[in-house]
C-alpha cells in the first residue's frame, strides 16, 4: 500500500469560460416556460436512469408539467427508452449526443446526477457552474462536490422515492433553489481549470525541489 503521505488529490477543473455567458437553448417539444429537470450522462452503467426515470413518473403525479430530459447516449439507449415506454412517463425526453450542454444546462431548473459510483463528475460541475439547483447520489465524489449538502441535495442512491422526494422539494421551495443556485455558482468557482493546473504546477515544483 501506498502510504497516504505520499497521496497528494487534485480535483478535477473545468473551463469556467465554456460556462459562463452562455445563453440557454430551447428544446423541441418544450415550451419555453416549462420547467425541466435533466441528467446529462452516457446512457450506460454506472449512470442510474432507471431510478432517474422512476423518479420521474413519481413527480409527473404531482406536477404534469414538468418536462424531463436526458442528455446523451449509449450502450442502453434501446433498453432505456423500452423502459420509459413501458413505465408510460409523460414529458420524457431523450435528447441524445448533443454539442450544446452548456446552453442546455442552462435551461434547467434542476439537475440530476443519478449515479451508482462516480469519479468527480464533470458534468456535475458544469452544472453547478451554471446555476443549477444539483440532486445527486449521495457518494463520496457527489459529496465533495456539492460541499457536503450546502451545494445541492444529496439523495441515497437506488432510490427513486427519495429522489422524487428532493426533485419536489426543490419544484415547490424557490427560495431553497435560489440558495443552491447562489452556492453551486460559488462552489464551482474552486473547480476551475485555472486552479486544477496551478495546483498541478506547485506539486511538480515541490517535487523537483
Amino acid at each position: 500500500a501506498v502510504p497516504k503521505r505520499k497521496i497528494e488529490v487534485i480535483p478535477n477543473g473545468i473551463d469556467l469560460s465554456r460556462i459562463c455567458g452562455v445563453q440557454r437553448v430551447e428544446l423541441d417539444g418544450i415550451a419555453p416556460e416549462a420547467t425541466v429537470v435533466g441528467m446529462v450522462a452516457r446512457l450506460s452503467p454506472p449512470k442510474d436512469y432507471s431510478i432517474f426515470m422512476r423518479a420521474a413518473k413519481v413527480v409527473l403525479n404531482r406536477f404534469p408539467d414538468v418536462h424531463f430530459v436526458a442528455v446523451g447516449d449509449g450502450l442502453q439507449r434501446a433498453q432505456f427508452e423500452a423502459e420509459k415506454a413501458q413505465l408510460e412517463i409523460p414529458n420524457f425526453h431523450f435528447l441524445g449526443n448533443r454539442l450544446d450542454v452548456p446552453s442546455i444546462l442552462r435551461r434547467m431548473t434542476i439537475n440530476v446526477l443519478a449515479t451508482r459510483n462516480e469519479g468527480l463528475s464533470i458534468t456535475l460541475l458544469e452544472a453547478m457552474a451554471s446555476g443549477c439547483a444539483c440532486v445527486a447520489s449521495d457518494i463520496p465524489a457527489n459529496r465533495f462536490a456539492l460541499d457536503n449538502g450546502n451545494a445541492g441535495l444529496l439523495v441515497p442512491g437506488k432510490n427513486p422515492e427519495a429522489l422524487a422526494a428532493a426533485i419536489e422539494r426543490l419544484l415547490v421551495d424557490g427560495a431553497l433553489r435560489e440558495r443552491f443556485h447562489e452556492k453551486s455558482l460559488e462552489r464551482s468557482q474552486y473547480f476551475s481549470a485555472d486552479r486544477m493546473a496551478r495546483d498541478y504546477i506547485n506539486s511538480y515544483t515541490r517535487l523537483v525541489n
